[in-house]
């Protein structure tokens, strides 16, 4: 119809100028719109960063060789520099969990380390990525270090090992790369740029990469754990994982009100989140918007189970098979799918997994009593969120890209699976 109208108007003598004039303009203003989401899919399937085949990552464990407690030489791992065991612990009984962290210089809080080495009380492996612009692996030492320190009970951190990472440049080694680091380094032109960069799962990866024992957690840096937790979680993985090396034990996740818990100087138990919950205070972790992501069924049956000296699993079926954007907290043993490095920050670099675990055959069984929690502060992040959702935008194309190379994967890994998963 409008080009109909527009063809009539051509034939109008006068007028005709005018309209040949208009449509030039709505031809132009609609090539560029095209031409711009081309560059951005482009950009985001010509990234260096992301433009690898996930299936051709592997973990290698041949790098756990060295022994020393300070490491000075540099591993290549997918186009990074890793010095592994900046700080090394000792070495931990094989059934312990270790609870593998990421995180970058950029967002490293020394109050928050120290909170979590106090709570966890267990085996950590920190990765930690060096943004171009910031500190280097002495500066993360040495806070590391500060927050050791500051834990009351030395046990707390006896099997803490930290590791970092940075972008190699070019075809420099990771000698020469930290040699010339001040001449290569990266220039952005916004912040968003900068933190959108960020190699989350290939952080994740190198955390677990140098995990030792045969249970391992993932968290976020930021996320505390119900009183003793590893301690009774990893009795329960000694009954149900090594029986069935693809059980995953799920835990539930739940949010708290930082100035209900301010003052406490120990873990919560069930008993204390229980209260909290029934006076507003706790709540399923991101369950007012986004239930679909965290929530899981029979909750009121599991808050009002009595706490078990020794807890078990609730006979459930847990299924992912219509709850695509699950992303359930999980134990399992350290043989479990690697993250797919290819997923962008802000983008399904965390429920991929889960995704991949389904159509690997793994089981999901859920845990009476324990939990995690992350605290909430209650003055407003307007500024925080305005960035993050900023940085969602700039990866929304890498994350297109990510799910079609992982739909691909998934069909020539776990071709007769497909019916019982997301994805």
């Amino acid at each position: 119809m409008l080009l109909s109208s527009i063809t009539r108007s051509l034939c109008n003598g006068r007028k005709s100028y005018i309209v040949k004039i208009l449509l030039l303009i709505f031809i132009t203003y609609i090539s560029l719109s095209i031409a711009s989401k081309g560059k951005k899919i482009h950009e985001a399937f010509t990234d260096p960063l992301f433009n690898y085949k996930s299936e051709e990552v592997t973990f290698n464990y041949d790098l756990l060789s060295t022994t020393s407690e300070y490491v000075s030489e540099y591993t290549e791992y997918h186009g990074f520099c890793v010095r592994p065991f900046l700080i090394r612990g000792d070495e931990a009984e094989q059934n312990r969990i270790t609870l593998a962290l990421h995180g970058s210089t950029s967002a490293l809080d020394l109050e928050y380390i120290t909170k979590l080495m106090s709570n966890w009380r267990a085996p950590i492996s920190f990765a930690i990525y060096l943004h171009e612009l910031e500190n280097d692996p002495t500066t993360v030492r040495e806070l590391f270090l500060s927050a050791m320190a500051n834990v009351s009970d030395p046990e707390a951190t006896r099997h803490v090992n930290v590791h970092v990472l940075f972008n190699k440049y070019q075809n420099l080694s990771c000698h020469d790369t930290v040699s010339l680091r001040d001449t290569y380094l990266l220039e952005y032109d916004n912040s968003t740029a900068y933190f959108a960069r960020y190699p989350i799962n290939v952080v994740r990866n190198v955390a677990r990469t140098y995990i030792l024992t045969h249970y391992q957690a993932m968290a976020d840096i930021d996320f505390l754990f119900s009183a003793r937790f590893e301690e009774k979680m990893r009795i329960i993985a000694d009954q149900v994982i090594s029986e069935n090396p693809k059980a995953a034990l799920v835990y539930r996740i739940f949010e708290i009100d930082e100035d209900a818990i301010a003052s406490r100087t120990e873990a919560i138990s069930k008993t204390d989140l229980r209260e909290l919950y029934h006076s507003g205070r706790a709540r399923t972790f991101h369950g007012d918007h986004w239930w679909e992501g965290h929530g899981i069924p029979q909750l009121t049956r599991w808050m009002e189970e009595p706490e078990k000296e020794l807890p078990g699993v609730l006979n459930i079926t847990l299924s992912q098979k219509r709850r695509r954007p699950w992303e359930p907290q999980i134990i399992v043993n350290r043989n479990v799918p690697k993250f797919d490095e290819t997923f962008p920050y802000r983008h399904g670099n965390n429920i991929e997994l889960r995704w991949e675990m389904c159509r690997a055959g793994y089981e999901l069984r859920l845990v009476e009593d324990l939990f995690v929690y992350h605290r909430v502060v209650s003055e407003s992040h307007r500024d925080v969120q305005t960035v993050k959702d900023s940085i969602s935008d700039d990866n929304y194309y890498r994350y297109r890209r990510a799910v079609i190379e992982f739909k691909q994967r998934m069909a020539r890994m776990y071709p007769r699976t497909r019916q019982f998963c997301p994805i």
